[in-house]
């Protein structure tokens, strides 16, 4: 392991930006490396450059981000930028010879991520992608039961997430609603997450059928300035996997929220069901409850509730940031990388594919 000191420039001052800033600063008051490392914000509008520096130990950058993937002191670029600035931004990096760390998606097409992990690989730098929801509590949880817990064949699985995101856009940024900006709609957005998430706990994606919409065609930003909604808001993606399982992924910025927390998903197997979030877990085993029987005329809320399986709670932020500097450290692989970045961006392709084409499409 090396004790040089591993600078990491973090690129933008947006809501990302404070989740990765807040890890890497545990991970360095914690000393859990073994080497110093040292942080720097890097962003256009200087006060929020000086304020997240001030917040979390790091240092304001007096420049732009082509100056910091530049910068000679630099080891690792963490790049949160919108979309579809990615490419530019991480191309520039790898040719610099720096280290990269990505939030998803990696790029905004299956090019783009193709020319990417080329090029990285070609320079021999690291390059990891955020993959959080592998690290969130309920997750691991999950993951750990469908691998200890005898489940027996996997039948099906499913995800949800949305909120409410009303024609004025005040309660998230209105860049995810541009194309320019965001390089596509709900589907980039969180599939990037959710096929991540699905090949890790059930196997490989085989086919996929997709179905979007745009709900809301004009919106306005915080200001009250209309643009055109030129991206997806609203897609349901299906899809069948290698061992036999089905998958479905309601997607959705037009609906009204009612679950204690977003995403969810359910998995269920011969032996059991799972329910989980990022915070929580339950499991239904068989002989647990007696079988369902419906009846119209029965009380609704006599049904027994699923057992809820303890869980620790931990930044899956600060997991993966450790893992990947800790990597950098030791100059030893770590995942996930790029490979699964673009995995990720060759089914989203096949999801958009499908709609297009209004056909089911197959995958390698």
């Amino acid at each position: 392991m090396t004790n040089e000191q591993i600078t990491i420039a973090v690129l933008g001052t947006g809501r990302i930006s404070h989740s990765h800033l807040r890890a890497i600063s545990k991970i360095q008051s914690d000393n859990r490396i073994g080497a110093p490392i040292k942080s720097m914000v890097v962003g256009r509008n200087l006060e929020k450059v000086a304020a997240l520096a001030k917040e979390f130990g790091a240092e304001p950058f007096q420049g732009d981000w082509k100056q910091a993937v530049r910068e000679e002191s630099v080891t690792l670029v963490d790049n949160c930028l919108t979309n579809a600035m990615h490419y530019e931004v991480l191309m520039e990096a790898v040719e610099n010879g720096k280290h990269c760390l990505t939030d998803k998606p990696l790029a905004i097409n299956v090019q783009q991520g193709r020319d990417l992990l080329e090029a990285a690989e070609k320079k021999k730098v690291h390059h990891n992608i955020i993959q959080n929801m592998r690290y969130e509590p309920g997750v691991l949880g999950a993951k750990h039961v469908l691998e200890e817990g005898n489940p027996g064949r996997i039948l099906h699985t499913r995800g949800l997430f949305g909120y409410r995101v009303g024609t004025r856009v005040e309660n998230r940024p209105a860049w995810f609603y541009q194309r320019a900006y965001a390089g596509g709609g709900v589907v980039l957005d969180l599939m990037s997450h959710f096929f991540d998430l699905y090949e890790m706990l059930l196997g490989p994606v085989e086919s996929i059928t997709c179905t979007k919409s745009t709900a809301y065609p004009v919106r306005e930003d915080a200001s009250g300035n209309s643009f055109t909604c030129d991206i997806e808001d609203v897609a349901c993606v299906l899809c069948d996997f290698e061992n036999g399982a089905l998958g479905e992924s309601f997607l959705s910025w037009a609906r009204r929220k009612h679950e204690d927390e977003v995403p969810c998903f359910e998995i269920d197997a011969e032996n059991l069901s799972l329910r989980f979030s990022f915070h929580r877990l339950e499991i239904e085993r068989d002989g647990d409850v007696k079988e369902f029987r419906f009846d119209p005329n029965a009380d609704p809320w006599t049904e027994p509730k699923w057992a809820e399986l303890g869980i620790e709670h931990v930044d899956p932020f600060e997991l993966q940031i450790e893992n990947v500097i800790r990597a950098i450290a030791q100059d030893k692989p770590c995942r996930p990388d790029w490979h699964d970045g673009l995995r990720a961006l060759e089914l989203i392709d096949a999801a958009y594919r499908s709609s297009e084409e209004g056909k089911t499409i197959q995958v390698q």
